[in-house]
């Protein structure tokens, strides 16, 4: 699915990277990250968690 993942970056603006998590609150890439550096923590704090 590579062309979908290409889509979702150009339009969120990110670089594809795999594993990933991206966060997108109203039609916007509030949090993005990989690897190592997902923190849930992080993303819980952005979500009201």
């Amino acid at each position: 699915h590579r062309a979908v993942s290409s889509a979702v970056a150009q339009t969120l603006g990110v670089t594809h990277e795999s594993p990933q998590l991206l966060l997108v609150q109203h039609g916007r890439c509030t949090y993005h990250a990989s690897h190592m550096e997902i923190r849930v923590d992080a993303v819980k704090a952005l979500i009201g968690g």
